[in-house]
């Protein structure tokens, strides 16, 4: 259920900055994602957010990638940042809140690209960053829910 409604949640925002009305049409976007080292088939936050980009580019046609850093570090994620703006993609996702440093470096780094941190926990979000949280206390709601159904 998490996995469902993280990919919705990325698809929901991810439509609507394709939709802000951004100086690119929409088929001009390329839209990446940093893993966490993990593959985006690892059945669990970065198969969601791939599932997400996925929809995306079949609706709106946009170019998608990922890179997979040789380690869970906020240098190897930042290498996966520059390489995949050095090959011009300008939305850059990141799956988790191992992410929430490398989100704020490369903001910095980077303020004319577009960040989305899924579950970074930030104390105030820069303005070319989008973060979504997912609560916790709705998982195990719809549990219990499932279960006594």
């Amino acid at each position: 259920m998490k996995k469902k409604l993280t990919a919705l949640a990325l698809a929901a925002v991810m439509m609507l900055m394709l939709a802000a009305g951004c100086a690119r049409s929409e088929t001009d976007h390329k839209i990446a994602m940093v893993t966490d080292s993990a593959s985006v088939s690892d059945n669990h936050l970065n198969q969601a957010v791939w599932q997400g980009l996925e929809l995306i580019a079949d609706e709106y046609g946009a170019d998608i990638n990922f890179f997979r850093p040789s380690g869970p570090s906020t240098d190897n994620f930042m290498e996966g940042v520059d390489t995949l703006i050095e090959n011009g993609y300008d939305v850059i996702v990141f799956p988790g809140a191992l992410f929430t440093e490398t989100l704020e470096r490369a903001c910095a780094a980077y303020p004319d690209c577009i960040f989305v941190g899924i579950d970074c926990d930030m104390e105030s979000v820069p303005s070319n960053a989008v973060t979504v949280s997912f609560d916790k206390s709705q998982a195990g709601f719809l549990a219990g829910l499932a279960a006594a159904i």
